[in-house]
């Protein structure tokens, strides 16, 4: 057996670039909601994020780039965590994203909003974006490049190009599909469901995983693809069904992760279609309208609300004069809620 080959085939950019934990050849593993302390995410001087399973249990939309998210009432995500692919959020602003390629392909505001939290590779630190404004380089006023280490709210991670189904949710790095020894075909879905997952996220659903592109057919906002891409697009569309989500589905329900397809037309067909009104309504489940909830009478005590006695007044010995004060417990409770 070839070691080199069977590996994970890490990224070196981002093997070179992070500094903490080298860890084994295969990593470790979790079992439902018991996670082990192995570091996914990082900042830019490498230390370790400790955010898996922050999300808990949540219910996320992943926002992809395919037209027929156009069709869509995007403000009812309003109310709803998503999660936006490549230059999806010029149509809708996410509460974060995902990218692989080179940070000059996507635009100059999505790297500067402080409102997204941005989960790019950690080898893509170190590099330039673009001024997607005045098309050129972004620099700062002094002249200097502007990197993505730079730009706010951005959490990094390490990849491999190696896909295999069975290890793929809880091998050490993120793969996004395989290299071009391995057949190619890569893509960001993949590591965006896997941080999702790793998010603590237990719910996803779709919306604009077309997988069909043509020249009619691009994308939900405004860029051109030759002959060439379209067919490289739908290459990887086919793998994506056929072989990298066909082959993850029984994990997915293994590990109690549930993704379905907002796209009744979509040529992804691996997951099970919900229409996407049903998907807002099952979302706002957990949280309900807020705009019909009640303030009138949430600050009373909790003595108040759970119908127990008011806790006597504790007397205590003051140690300067010896003198006996009355201590209230819920006096904390009281001042918190003067603001």
């Amino acid at each position: 057996m070839n070691i080199k080959d069977n590996g994970l085939l890490r990224d070196k950019g981002d093997e070179k670039g992070q500094r903490v934990c080298k860890e084994d050849l295969i990593g470790f593993t979790y079992k439902n909601e018991y996670y082990q302390p192995m570091p996914y995410f990082f900042t830019r001087e490498g230390n370790v994020l400790p955010i898996t399973g922050h999300y808990k249990g949540g219910v996320a939309f992943l926002v992809a780039s395919g037209p027929s998210f156009a069709q869509l009432d995007s403000s009812k995500l309003d109310n709803c965590f998503t999660l936006g692919l490549n230059n999806s959020p010029k149509t809708y602003r996410p509460n974060a994203w995902v990218s692989v390629d080179d940070p000059c392909r996507f635009l100059y505001s999505i790297w500067m909003d402080p409102r997204i939290t941005k989960y790019v590779p950690y080898s893509h630190a170190e590099k330039q974006i673009w001024n997607s404004y005045e098309d050129k380089p972004a620099v700062w006023t002094n002249g200097k490049p502007m990197y993505v280490g730079d730009c706010p709210n951005v959490i990094y991670w390490r990849r491999n190009s190696k896909f295999e189904a069975s290890r793929w949710m809880t091998e050490s790095t993120l793969n996004w599909g395989n290299h071009e020894k391995f057949g190619g075909c890569r893509t960001v879905m993949l590591p965006a469901l896997r941080i999702l997952f790793l998010l603590g996220f237990r719910t996803v659903y779709l919306l604009g995983v077309d997988f069909d592109m043509s020249s009619e057919k691009r994308y939900h906002f405004e860029e051109n693809r030759d002959n060439s891409a379209i067919k490289c697009n739908n290459k990887t569309y086919k793998a994506m069904n056929g072989n990298y989500f066909k082959n993850l589905k029984p994990y997915f329900d293994q590990y109690g992760f549930n993704v379905f397809n907002c796209n009744k037309e979509s040529k992804l067909e691996v997951f099970d279609y919900v229409p996407y009104d049903d998907a807002i309504t099952r979302a706002m489940a957990m949280t309900g309208d807020h705009t019909k909830e009640q303030t009138l009478g949430m600050y009373r005590s909790p003595d108040e609300k759970y119908g127990k006695k008011k806790k006597e007044n504790k007397v205590k010995k003051s140690s300067s004069s010896g003198k006996e004060l009355a201590v209230n417990d819920n006096q904390d409770e009281e001042d918190d809620n003067k603001f």
